[in-house]
């Protein structure tokens, strides 16, 4: 009961591991592992353990001929998790004498995982594991499992359709152990601990003090991740515990659940300043330090904890930060914008928090720090900025357009009235901020501007530079426009373009009229009718 239920899994994983090359006693111990997070209440890690004992029966079956190939796709498997490569030496003699390994134990491991799966809300990953089991109910004819199959499949779209981003998949904290007392085994390391769906960091944290003055027999400290863990004293036992957030360096992940799966990579930030203050008094002197971590495997996988494999860290300049600010405001009003069907208790609360200038003031500091005449700012990250700050703007016209359509009552209709001028105001003082920054955004057709002097220079380069790769170039004809802030950039009168050398002759003009006079063309004759027989 007081044991270390994450140490005894990792035990379990590495028997396992140990016995890749023996099919039967791999699958003796995936079972184990699998059975000791279910009873643990860690259901999608006990169900992509069962995925992971199906695999090898289903490679078993296939590679010894007892089940045709073409009967479904090994690369079901993939698309729950890369990491599931099982492979039995079929072609060995004295393996896979177990009875698992057969249609029927195929059948129950799969079963058994779709169960976890739907128990963990990870309806996608049961649906492509019914992939694999329907079509040996076709085979075998078994229709009553066919339509509860079906039955369940429906339920879990059916699910998927009316919650999706409803579904809580967990937290994910970093915990590191410091201190001699730890052992060799634990002291220095880092982890990546997924914790079921509301965990709190103080709850995980009395829960690790506890385990491990059990095993120590010494009081366990806590430090915060600012600490410099250089200076900490190595005869005491020391938890590092910080909250952290998946990741996604991919960008083909467009949907809710795509985003929640697979995670290799997590990140936590820490603010300081250049003065050695961990916050300053204004976002113009805030850098942040994001720490980045990836992990040996991804989640969800067969543990509730995986080591950190690698750490790096970047440093995020103040104007950077504003627009990371900026862009995480963009993302919940666009949530809530377009939210299906619209929760308009939620899209008001969003809106009063974006579109009031005395309530959202955040925006407007930003402007007057970074979007100021004497701001010297990299001309990239005032862009940026500015198109945020545009699509900031667009989503609150597009809240409060919804929201009109949604108030009833007279005391919902005055405060609507009172979001609208106070974005009217609110747009104009940002709008201000960003028209007075159009000469740096602006893409001069100057031929001494920058992007004209880069292809000036490409344009000598030599053929015996074959060793430094030259970047394409540009089409000289292709304008560069900056659409999301077209509005606010200065008419062409002030900035006249180049003439063109080429002039386009038109055809002369008859002094009597003023439109050129046209060619007459013959007049078209219709064909005589048939003739009546």
């Amino acid at each position: 009961e007081t044991a270390d239920s994450h140490m005894i899994a990792d035990l379990y994983y590495q028997i396992a591991e140990g016995y890749k090359h023996t099919p039967d006693l791999r699958l003796t111990w995936l079972m184990k592992l699998a059975i000791l997070q279910q009873n643990n209440h860690n259901y999608v890690e006990a169900a992509m353990t069962f995925s992971h004992a199906g695999a090898l029966i289903a490679d078993y079956l296939v590679s010894s001929g007892k089940i045709d190939s073409k009967l479904f796709n090994m690369n079901v498997f993939q698309l729950i998790s890369p990491h599931i490569k099982e492979f039995s030496n079929a072609e060995e003699e004295g393996v896979c004498q177990s009875t698992e390994f057969s249609s029927s134990g195929l059948i129950r491991s799969i079963g058994f995982a779709i169960g976890c799966f739907e128990s963990s809300e990870y309806y996608e990953f049961a649906a492509h594991l019914y992939k694999i089991v329907t079509p040996l109910h076709e085979k075998s004819q078994s229709y009553r499992q066919l339509s509860q199959a079906y039955t369940k499949l429906q339920d879990f779209w059916q699910k998927v359709n009316e919650g999706n981003e409803a579904r809580l998949f967990g937290k994910y904290f970093r915990v590191g152990f410091f201190g001699t007392p730890f052992g060799d085994e634990l002291n220095g390391r880092e982890y990546v601990y997924k914790e079921p769906k509301l965990t709190h960091i103080l709850e995980l944290t009395e829960q690790l003090k506890a385990l491990c003055n059990k095993r120590t027999g010494k009081e366990i400290d806590h430090i915060d991740a600012g600490k410099d863990i250089s200076k900490i004293d190595p005869d005491k036992c020391i938890l590092q515990i910080t909250k952290i957030d998946p990741y996604v360096l991919e960008d083909k992940r467009d949907t809710f659940f795509e985003n929640n799966v697979n995670l290799a990579n997590f990140v936590y930030e820490t603010p300081f300043t250049q003065s050695g203050k961990a916050h300053a008094d204004d976002v113009s002197q805030q850098f942040k330090r994001k720490t980045i971590l990836t992990v040996a495997g991804s989640f969800p996988s067969m543990l509730t904890r995986l080591p950190v494999l690698r750490k790096r860290e970047v440093i995020v300049t103040p104007i950077e930060n504003a627009i990371e600010d900026i862009t995480k405001r963009n993302t919940h009003i666009s949530a809530e914008v377009n939210r299906n069907p619209v929760n308009a208790k939620t899209l008001t609360q969003v809106l009063q928090g974006s579109a009031l200038p005395q309530v959202n003031e955040g925006a407007l500091s930003i402007c007057k720090i970074f979007l100021a005449s004497e701001s010297v700012q990299p001309r990239e990250h005032v862009v940026t900025l500015c198109e945020c700050l545009e699509t900031f703007l667009n989503l609150i016209r597009d809240g409060l357009a919804q929201n009109k359509q949604l108030i009833s009552t007279d005391h919902d209709k005055h405060f609507h009235f009172e979001m609208e001028a106070g974005f009217k105001q609110l747009e104009s003082q940002i709008r201000e901020y960003i028209r007075g920054v159009a000469h740096i955004v602006r893409v001069s057709d100057d031929p001494s501007s920058e992007s004209a002097l880069t292809e000036q220079d490409e344009d000598t380069t030599t053929d015996d530079s074959e060793s430094t790769p030259r970047r394409p170039r540009r089409n000289p004809t292709r304008k560069r426009t900056n659409t999301a802030i077209g509005t606010v950039l200065p008419s062409t009168a002030e900035y006249p373009r180049r003439k063109k050398e080429d002039k386009l002759e038109l055809p002369p003009v008859s002094p009597r009229s003023s439109t050129p006079k046209m060619p007459k063309l013959p007049a078209h004759k219709k064909p005589p009718p048939p003739a009546i027989p």
